[in-house]
This record gives C-alpha cells, sequence and structure tokens, in this order.
C-alpha cells in the first residue's frame, strides 16, 4: 500500500481524525500529507516544524541527555 494510500485510510478510519501526514524530520520536509478540508501549505509548513520541534526539540533532547545519564550511573 502507497503511503498516500495509507494516510488516505488513516483519515477515514480513525474516528475524528482530521489530518494525517508524513513528514521527514531530518529535513523538515512534508512528504505526504492528507486532510478533510483543505489548507494553504503555509499550515503544512508550520505543522512540520511544529512536529520536529514535537520529537526533536530542545525539551526532548534534555530528556534524552537525563535518560542517558541515568542509565549510566543508576542512582
Amino acid at each position: 500500500m502507497s503511503l498516500d494510500a495509507t494516510l488516505q485510510r488513516a483519515v477515514t478510519s480513525i474516528p475524528e481524525c482530521v489530518a494525517a501526514g508524513f513528514v521527514d524530520l531530518a529535513s523538515g520536509m512534508v512528504l505526504s500529507i492528507k486532510t478533510v478540508d483543505s489548507h494553504p501549505s503555509e499550515v503544512f509548513e508550520l505543522l512540520a516544524a511544529a512536529t520536529a520541534d514535537l520529537f526533536q526539540g530542545p525539551n526532548v533532547q534534555a530528556i534524552e541527555r537525563c535518560s542517558a545519564r541515568r542509565a549510566v550511573c543508576p542512582r
């Protein structure tokens, strides 16, 4: 099944789902997106940036550093 078909299936099968997308976190590019409404491309670019921040932002990096320290030096 193609990425587009998978996203469309997610949008139609998940209750109250309004959008599904695939973002390359390394580049920040939206590779594919399916929505129930149309939106300008600027919205998708902001969504991609927010997604990258969510998974790779400074807070996540701080949690990863903290977890790494605890794994090396358990209390």
